[in-house]
């Protein structure tokens, strides 16, 4: 027994210390001389954190997987920051967790993304490699632009060519280039080439293209995007590819999400997978993609994004969605935090869709004219019309529209009132007729409209808005009603009756019971007892003397 008990305890002090500090991450303090160790290290990555920060806590077992994964390419270390926050801060440490790049001690970089071991690990491939991917073949270019994140490529005729001045001198593009990809490289893969075949594919020229990932490649957006001048600064650089390289629907992720959650986002949860389902991930994002599209062409600003529903969790559970295999689960998400879920399935076709991005569109533009006053449109009514709803109201290609210019207090105004507002009723059932009205003084009449005496009414057809109809009949519901019954342009024109009010319906006269209930007799009572009797049966008149049988 006592052979075996030394190995075992060995072996469990060993396990505690490596599940204190991971199985490659070098535990750091301030009491040696730091700065001559990380001189040591060629490539270096530090986690400085506090034992009392959560979110350290929650970075940890990443940070060990990120160094397993890394071994013999960049050396972890981490440092408690708990009793030196001051020494912290001399190495420009304000937050914790905070991750710093190091190069034989200088301090490079910090890292910005998500918590996570994967985006650590390419985070750190990215850093210590060149600073800008040289692309010599078709072989190297196909490599580079198929690879599952984006990147961005300069093409150079060569190193030499002058791209023109910087801060008063000459500087060479490529040289440029370097000093721009220094930084980008931080977060985006970046390459250049001086090959004449990858150089012909420019038209022979100078240029920086942004390649999107080719998994998200579809029929309605370029893969690739040029930027457009040859203006090459680092702020008009950087500007444009976040401004491109999201796409129309890209992938939400944790690096992303911020920047994509800023407006109003659609977001389709579903078992996104681009290695093993490749094809059926594909197809739900291009069925949501041709229905975007339609809200996109009219000028709807909404973004749209896919989502792996292991990754979003708790984002579904927000929506109140539970995951199911099949068609993906739709919400939109506001830039206020308030969020729609889609009831109805989601499917090829995408109609369920389309009605109900449409209806969230609706009560959006519903909620926004309550908020500045303007009168919501009304289809059995008069409706009130102001300068920024004309257009949209009295334009509408999908009705004739009569159009009433009045002033409040006029007196033929008023009194035109209630025989316009009966008009409306009796038209309120044909789909192609809407009555308006317009405040003249309040609001300004269009020039195409002359309103020199009120009230004034046009008749606007729906093929001829450019040419309405001036009324010159009698204020009178009969007359204005004929002349829609000759003008409108769908004939004819559905008129509702008024419906003759039924008379009143007559009383009967309630029988006294109180007597008969506590079985007895009143006298009082015999006349009104009798006369019930008379008027129930419609028989002749009885005798009081035969009335008085019944109680």
């Amino acid at each position: 027994m006592a052979c075996w008990l030394g190995p075992v305890l060995v072996a469990v002090i060993v396990c505690v210390v490596d599940a204190e500090w991971g199985y490659d991450v070098i535990g750091l303090t301030y009491e040696e001389d730091l700065d001559a160790k990380l001189a040591d290290w060629e490539h270096g990555m530090v986690d400085f954190y506090i034992e009392e920060c959560g979110h350290c806590m929650r970075l940890a077992p990443e940070f060990d997987t990120a160094a397993e994964e890394l071994l013999g390419l960049v050396t972890l270390g981490k440092i408690d920051c708990s009793e030196s926050k001051q020494k912290c801060r001399d190495q420009g440490v304000y937050g914790y967790p905070t991750i710093k790049m190091y190069h034989y001690g200088k301090a490079v970089a910090t890292y910005e993304g998500p918590k996570k071991a994967g985006y650590i690990v390419r985070f750190a491939k990215r850093m210590i490699g060149p600073t800008s991917v040289q692309l010599n073949s078709r072989a190297d270019f196909k490599n580079f632009t198929e690879d599952y994140d984006a990147g961005i490529v300069g093409f150079f005729p060569d190193g030499r060519t002058v791209m023109g001045y910087y801060l008063g001198w000459e500087r060479s593009a490529f040289a440029e280039w370097l000093r721009i990809a220094e930084v980008l490289r931080q977060q985006y893969r970046v390459a250049h080439t001086f090959a004449p075949d990858l150089l012909a594919t420019q038209g022979g020229e100078e240029a920086v293209v942004l390649f999107r990932p080719q998994r998200l490649a579809n029929i309605y957006e370029e893969t690739a995007i040029r930027y457009p001048t040859k203006n090459y600064t680092l702020p008009k650089i950087r500007n444009f590819i976040k401004k491109n390289i999201k796409g129309l629907c890209p992938q939400l992720s944790q690096d992303n999400k911020d920047d994509l959650m800023k407006d109003d986002l659609l977001m389709a949860f579903y078992d996104v997978d681009w290695e093993n389902k490749t094809k059926v991930t594909q197809y739900w994002r291009n069925r949501i993609l041709k229905v975007m599209k339609i809200f996109w062409e009219k000028g709807e600003k909404i973004g749209c994004t896919i989502a792996d529903y292991r990754e979003f969790d708790l984002e579904m559970y927000m929506f109140h969605l539970r995951f199911k295999r099949g068609a993906p689960l739709v919400g939109i998400r506001t830039a206020n935090k308030t969020r729609h879920t889609m009831t109805e399935k989601l499917t090829p076709e995408g109609f369920a869709l389309e009605n109900f991005v449409e209806e969230y569109f609706a009560k959006k533009k519903r909620a926004a004219r309550i908020k500045l006053g303007i009168p919501v449109y009304k289809p059995k009514g008069v409706q009130e019309v102001v300068s920024k709803t004309f257009n949209e109201i009295v334009n509408d290609p999908r009705r004739d529209v009569l159009i009433q210019f009045c002033v409040p207090l006029h007196e033929e105004c008023n009194r035109l009132e209630p025989k316009y507002r009966e008009l409306a009723w009796k038209v309120a059932n044909d789909p192609n007729v809407l009555i308006a009205r317009m405040d003249a003084i309040t609001y300004k009449v269009p020039k195409l409209y002359e309103a020199r005496s009120f009230p004034t009414i046009y008749l606007v057809p729906k093929r001829k808005k450019r040419s309405p109809k001036v009324y010159l009949g009698r204020l009178e519901t009969r007359n204005m009603l004929e002349f829609l019954q000759n003008e409108v342009t769908r004939k004819p024109l559905i008129v509702r009756k008024k419906k003759k009010p039924k008379p009143p319906k007559s009383k009967k006269k309630e029988v006294p019971t109180e007597g008969i209930k506590q079985g007895r007799f009143n006298p009082n009572m015999m006349g009104d007892y009798c006369w019930f009797r008379k008027r129930e049966t419609n028989s002749t008149h009885k005798r009081k003397s035969k009335c008085l049988t019944h109680f």
